[in-house]
């Protein structure tokens, strides 16, 4: 899928979205992500996996080559055509073993670039270089340049120092000049100063010898497990306006094993609205389900859904802003690659 068609499907998205509030929208969705596994090494402070009873709501699981392929023909055989697809909810991709053969089933799909997010500790130079080379990817690592913050908020102690440097030592290879790296940097979990955060950007970025493959962005965390500080006056609580989740309208994910969920959020599958190792992918796009979540939200009725109630992402108006819909376009949907 070309760029144009890209940004037609987007506006098409945001019509249906923010205008006609489309239950059953007339087209595809703009991205898709599957799970590769929801085993994770990290039990980072704001994710599903810091949950005690998060193993027991979900065993662990992980996708096999052959799953992926009948995924993929799935969504092809619907008319999906996007020539990328992103690998990311729950759990840390590189710890799936079988991760390069999944991407050749998608490459003999068409699907020529891979987006997908790592937490860095497994991440080495040598899986990244076993990869298959007929592709393109996009990794985002969550990071900062304060070991300590990591190491509280992210990874486990001494995981900061091995997640930077299996970074220099990619960043440093010429063969791995096709794989981008995103660096989200973290330290809006404890700073909520504008001019601070740019410093440890700028602190994150100087770590690393100067790359045409390596960017740095502002990652911002909102509250859906209840273990966030949120900046005082970006959140206006529950009395705040109330916005529209776009992401029913606008993207799909799936589980290892094949339930689609809510959101990129939902990594403890609990709002299913349906299964794409059983059903015809337009059977769910289009379904009762998933037209029920759409109306909850559409309706300003989150919390009849398991997976939104709670959280505070439609109270939050930063979410909403231009900047944050263009990096989101960028970034996560790689419209304007």
């Amino acid at each position: 899928m070309g760029r144009f068609h890209r940004l037609l499907r987007a506006g098409q998205v945001a019509w249906h979205w923010q205008v006609a509030r489309t239950l059953a929208p007339p087209y595809l969705p703009a991205a898709v992500s599957i799970e590769t596994t929801n085993r994770c090494n990290f039990r980072c402070s704001f994710c599903p996996q810091s949950r005690p009873e998060h193993a027991a709501l979900n065993p662990v699981g992980a996708l096999t080559p052959e799953q992926a392929g009948a995924m993929l023909d799935n969504l092809r055989a619907a008319g999906f055509d996007a020539d990328q697809m992103s690998w990311t909810l729950d759990g840390e991709p590189f710890m799936n073993p079988r991760l390069g053969d999944i991407f050749d089933e998608a490459v003999a799909r068409g699907f020529l670039h891979q987006n997908l997010a790592s937490n860095g500790s497994r991440m080495t130079p040598a899986r990244l270089r076993a990869l298959p080379r007929a592709s393109s990817y996009v990794i985002l690592v969550d990071l900062c340049a304060d070991a300590t913050l990591f190491e509280t908020h992210r990874g486990t102690r001494g995981s900061w120092a091995v997640v930077v440097e299996h970074l220099r030592e990619a960043l440093a290879d010429p063969t791995l000049r096709h794989i981008r790296f995103h660096l989200g940097e973290i330290s809006s979990l404890v700073c909520h100063d504008e001019a601070e955060l740019a410093a440890r950007r700028r602190a994150l970025r100087a770590l690393f010898p100067a790359a045409p493959n390596l960017s740095v962005y502002p990652v911002y965390h909102h509250d859906y497990l209840g273990r966030v500080s949120l900046p005082l006056g970006r959140m206006g609580g529950r009395a705040a306006r109330y916005h529209v989740c776009p992401y029913p309208w606008s993207t799909v994910n799936v589980a290892c094993n094949g339930d689609v969920v809510a959101c990129c959020r939902d990594g403890e599958r609990r709002t299913v609205l349906g299964n794409l190792l059983r059903q015809p992918f337009l059977e769910i796009w289009h379904g009762e389900p998933y037209q029920r979540l759409r109306r909850d939200l559409r309706d300003g009725h989150p919390e009849r859904q398991a997976a939104c109630a709670g959280c505070d992402l439609p109270y939050d108006p930063q979410r909403f802003g231009a900047a944050n819909l263009l990096r989101t376009a960028r970034m996560r949907l790689q419209l304007l690659d």
